[in-house]
């Protein structure tokens, strides 16, 4: 969870001439806070690996599970023919129907995630369209950033520039999140590709779709979010901003 105090330091870096002496802080806070929800899932989504890893997670307590319910059953016939105490007999049946419990629940979950169609695993492929630091830099920031009143670059041009602001709220942000490249800081110049590769079309992962299909939703998350009071339902001026 981001402070207050944090936000001040963003600000501190991006200097008080390029945003309202009024600004919304606390909404600034809860806008980055949003975007560092969505850094987090595009880190787990963003390639394949993540879900195969689940994959092999529930096949392997699946497998286990099983073994150890057989081995339970043979158990169970030995306390049986050694006339074992009823109360003993029992809990070894209790024991096994929760293991049947637990494989019926992992073969199900394991089943469920070969569906490749539905609004779940469309959300997480959506990610997969650029790596995480290029989503955070290059289309989520440049929301919260217009969204709080910051000064209007004005263009792709200045908000690459040299002197550019949003440049500087995008280095002091990556600071607050700990965001980094390994154990390294991102360099201006990875923050400057980040920022143009919306404005080129282009798709950075194989097989990932073009479209943004989530562009709309997360504009009106972001700004039911950041300011609870407006009405959003017709409202689309960031749309055009950003698109």
């Amino acid at each position: 969870m981001m402070e207050l105090v944090q936000v001040n330091r963003i600000l501190d870096a991006v200097g008080p001439r390029h945003f309202p002496e009024n600004i919304d802080r606390a909404a600034l806070l809860r806008g980055l806070e949003i975007c560092a929800q969505w850094y987090r899932e595009a880190l787990r989504y963003s390639t394949k690996k993540s879900d195969l890893q689940h994959r092999e997670r529930l096949a392997a307590i699946s497998k286990t599970t099983k073994r150890l319910r057989h081995l339970l059953d043979d158990e169970s016939k030995a306390c049986e023919l050694n006339r074992s105490t009823t109360l003993h007999l029992l809990e070894m049946n209790d024991i096994q129907e929760r293991l049947a419990a637990l494989i019926k629940a992992t073969e199900r979950h394991l089943s469920q995630r070969e569906i490749r169609n539905g609004p779940h695993t469309a959300y997480q492929q959506s990610f997969r369209k650029w790596s995480p630091f290029e989503w955070l830099v290059g289309r989520w920031l440049p929301l919260v950033y217009m969204e709080v009143g910051m000064e209007d670059p004005g263009g792709l041009e200045a908000l690459v520039a040299k002197d550019s602001s949003y440049i500087r709220f995008v280095l002091a942000t990556l600071a607050e999140l700990d965001v980094t490249s390994g154990t390294t800081a991102y360099s201006r110049s990875s923050v400057i590709k980040a920022i143009r590769l919306p404005f080129t079309g282009k798709v950075r992962r194989k097989g990932a779709s073009q479209v943004d299909r989530y562009l709309y939703w997360r504009v009106q998350l972001l700004r039911s979010v950041m300011n609870p009071h407006l009405n959003l339902d017709t409202d689309q001026d960031a749309l055009g901003k950003i698109s």
